[in-house]
C-alpha cells in the first residue's frame, strides 16, 4: 500500500532520453530512473493528441472501444482510479478543463484545477464542427442532442469553477490568484444568465451559437475570464538575460545552417507523397523554421504573451505531497494523478509562474549552461532539449521530495500521453496531427525498489493498466501496436475518418478510413520501413501493392476497423454517449 505518484509529462516523448547536447544527455536523471527501475523502451501512445489519448492511458481500452472521447471516459469500463479506490486509495487528481470532459474526474475523491476554463476551446473543438453541419442542413437529431449535452456539461463546469474561485475552496488553491474577484463575478452572473437561456430552450440557444458564433456573448465572457496573465518579474528577467539568450540564439542558428537541406528529401516529397506540392509547401516551411528557429532568442520577450496557461510542474508536485500526507494521516494511502503542461506548447524552460526569483534565475542559468555546449554536429530543436533538461530538473526535485517525505513508501509512475512531433528534426511537412513515429512513442518509468528490470517488448499505453495493476497481461509480448482515434478536431467518426498507425519493430503504416468504407491501397498515407528508414523520410506508399508485409498488416486493420464497424453504424457511435435521465 505504498502511496502513488502517477505522473503524465504533456507531449515528452521517448526520444528525450536518448538526446544529447554536447556530451551530456538533457535528461540524465530519468535516464538513471530508467536503468535502474522498472522501464517500458518500446511503447506507444493511442493516438498523437491528449484528448484522444487519454481514454486509453486511464481505462487501459483501445480509444474508440466505447465510442471514442467526445465525453473522454465517460463510457469506459474501468478507469485506473477506480482500481486504487477499490484497493483502498484516496484518489487525488488535478483537474485542466479545457476541452476535456468532467468524466475525467470519474472516480477521483479529490481534485484541485490547474488552469482556468476555457470556453474558446469548446467553440473551437466541439461546436464549429456542428455548426458547419448546420449550415449545410446535414445535423441530426442526435448530433443535437451531443451538442446540448456538451453545453449542459460545459456550464456546470463554467459556473463551478467561477464559484470555487469565490468561495475559495480547496480546489482552486493554485489558481486563486490568476483573476481577479471583480472580474469572477462578472463572469460568473454573466454564465448563470446564459444558462438560464440554455435551460429555457436547449435546442433553440444551440441554433443561436451557430447563428451567431464568434460574437456569441459566451465568448465575450470567456475574453474577459481569460485575458493574459503578466507574469510576475519578467521584465526583471528580460533585462537580466535577454542578451544572453540572443548570443545564444546566434551560436544556436549558426551550427544549425552549417547543415545543408536534404534536397534528396524535398525532392521525394514531390515525386512521392500523394499530397505532392502541399507537403512540399510545408516541409520548406518548416525547414526555414528549423534552420532560422528564433524561439530561443524570443523567449523571454515573449513570456507574457506566450506563457503556459497551466500551474507548472513545482507547485504541482509541492501541493501533491501536501496532499498525499494528510491522506496518510487520515489512515489512507494516496494515488495522485499530476498531468504536467510545461513541456507542451508553449514550452517553457523554467516555472513560469513561480514566485521565487532566485528559483527561477537559476533555472534559467541552468539552461544557458546547457544551451551553451551545443557544438558542430547538433541537431535538435534548442528549446525543446532545454526544456527537456528543465523537467528532468523538476522531476529530480521531486523524487528527493518524496524520499524525504516518505522514505521508501512510494512508487512513481512517469509517463507521456504521447509524443512529440515538433522537434524540426528531421522536419516535417506537417508538424500536427501527423503520425511519423515520434508523435507516438513514449517513455514509462516505475520506480520501485524491488523492481529493476527493462521491457524491450513493443508495448501500448493500454498496457501500462496492466503494470500499475500487476497483471501478468502485460507480459505477453506484443507483435505491433495499433494506434486509433477521429482525426483532429471534433472526434466524430459517425461521419469523420478514422485514422489508424500500425508500428511494429519493421513497419510503420498509416491508413485513413470512414466508418462506411474498406481498406486499399488507396487509402494508404504513409508506409515506412522503420529499419532502415529510421528518420521516416522514404514513404513507400506508391510500392505498398509490392510489399508483402504491408499485405498482412492492411487485413489487421481491416479487422479491427470491422469491429467498429459493427458497433458503431448508423449513429450508433452518437448514441452511445448518451446518459438516460
Amino acid at each position: 500500500m505504498k502511496n502513488v505518484f502517477y505522473v503524465i509529462i504533456d507531449a515528452f516523448c521517448y526520444n528525450n532520453l536518448e538526446r544529447k547536447i554536447g556530451d551530456e544527455y538533457t535528461t540524465p536523471f530519468l535516464r538513471e530512473l530508467a536503468n535502474g527501475n522498472i522501464c517500458a523502451k518500446k511503447m506507444y501512445s493511442q493516438a498523437p493528441y491528449t484528448e484522444a489519448s487519454l481514454v486509453a492511458l486511464l481505462s487501459g481500452e483501445n480509444t474508440l472501444d466505447n465510442g471514442g472521447y467526445l465525453f473522454g471516459n465517460r463510457s469506459t469500463q474501468k478507469t485506473v482510479f477506480k482500481s486504487f479506490k477499490e484497493k483502498g486509495y484516496k484518489v487525488i487528481g488535478q483537474y485542466s478543463p479545457y476541452v476535456y470532459s468532467k468524466a475525467y474526474l470519474r472516480d477521483i475523491d479529490q481534485y484541485f484545477y490547474t488552469r482556468l476554463v476555457s470556453i474558446q476551446v469548446v467553440f473551437d473543438y466541439r461546436l464549429s464542427y456542428y455548426k458547419s453541419r448546420y449550415e449545410k442542413s446535414i445535423i441530426t437529431s442526435n448530433e443535437i442532442r451531443v451538442c446540448t449535452e456538451i453545453l449542459e456539461e460545459e456550464f456546470e463546469t463554467w459556473i463551478g469553477q467561477a464559484e470555487s474561485l469565490l468561495q475559495k475552496d480547496d480546489t482552486c488553491i493554485l489558481i486563486q490568484d490568476w483573476q481577479s474577484i471583480d472580474t469572477i463575478k462578472k463572469v460568473l452572473e454573466g454564465l448563470k444568465k446564459e444558462k438560464e437561456l440554455f435551460d429555457e430552450n436547449p435546442t433553440t440557444y444551440l441554433y443561436n451559437i451557430f447563428e451567431e458564433f464568434d460574437s456569441h456573448n459566451l465568448l465575450y465572457l470567456n475574453r474577459m475570464y481569460n485575458n493574459k496573465r503578466v507574469i510576475e518579474n519578467s521584465v526583471y528577467l528580460e533585462n537580466k538575460y535577454q542578451e544572453q539568450f540572443e548570443v545564444l540564439q546566434k551560436k544556436y542558428t549558426g551550427i544549425i545552417r552549417k547543415d545543408s537541406p536534404d534536397f534528396k528529401y524535398l525532392l521525394n516529397i514531390l515525386k512521392n507523397n500523394r499530397s505532392g506540392f502541399r507537403d512540399f509547401k510545408g516541409l520548406v516551411h518548416n525547414y526555414m523554421r528549423y534552420y532560422g528557429n528564433n524561439f530561443l532568442g524570443e523567449y523571454l520577450k515573449s513570456i507574457n504573451n506566450n506563457t503556459q496557461t497551466e500551474v507548472c510542474m513545482k507547485k504541482q508536485f509541492k501541493h501533491a505531497i501536501k496532499a498525499v500526507n494528510s491522506a496518510n494521516a487520515a489512515g489512507m494511502p494516496g494515488m495522485v494523478y499530476l498531468h504536467v503542461q510545461d513541456f507542451h506548447l508553449p514550452t517553457a524552460i523554467h516555472s513560469s509562474d513561480y514566485e521565487d526569483i532566485n528559483y527561477i534565475e537559476n533555472e534559467i542559468e541552468e539552461a544557458l549552461c546547457l544551451g551553451n555546449k551545443i557544438d558542430r554536429g547538433y541537431k535538435g530543436n534548442i528549446i525543446a532539449d532545454l526544456s527537456a533538461r528543465y523537467c528532468d530538473n523538476k522531476i529530480r526535485g521531486f523524487y528527493n521530495d518524496l524520499v524525504n517525505n516518505f522514505g521508501n513508501d512510494f512508487k512513481l509512475i512517469i509517463t507521456a500521453d504521447h509524443g512529440y512531433p515538433s522537434y524540426f528534426n528531421p522536419p516535417r511537412s506537417v508538424i500536427y496531427n501527423q503520425t511519423f513515429v515520434e508523435a507516438f512513442h513514449i517513455p514509462f518509468i516505475m520506480c520501485d525498489g524491488e523492481n529493476n528490470y527493462s521491457i524491450d517488448s513493443i508495448s501500448s499505453s493500454m498496457d501500462h493498466f496492466s503494470i500499475i495493476n500487476n497483471s501478468d497481461n502485460w507480459k505477453s509480448k506484443r507483435k505491433y501496436v495499433l494506434s486509433e482515434y477521429a482525426g483532429p478536431g471534433c472526434p466524430d467518426i459517425s461521419d469523420k475518418a478514422i485514422w489508424y498507425t500500425y508500428i511494429d519493430n519493421e513497419y510503420r503504416v498509416s491508413v485513413e478510413l470512414k466508418l462506411c468504407e474498406n481498406i486499399s491501397y488507396d487509402k494508404l498515407k504513409g508506409v515506412y520501413n522503420i529499419i532502415y528508414d529510421k528518420d521516416e523520410k522514404n514513404n513507400l506508399v506508391k510500392k505498398a501493392p509490392n510489399i508483402v508485409e504491408v499485405k498482412t498488416i492492411m487485413d489487421i486493420i481491416q479487422k479491427r476497423h470491422n469491429e467498429l464497424k459493427h458497433k458503431f453504424e448508423n449513429e450508433k457511435f452518437l448514441k452511445s454517449f448518451f446518459v438516460e435521465k
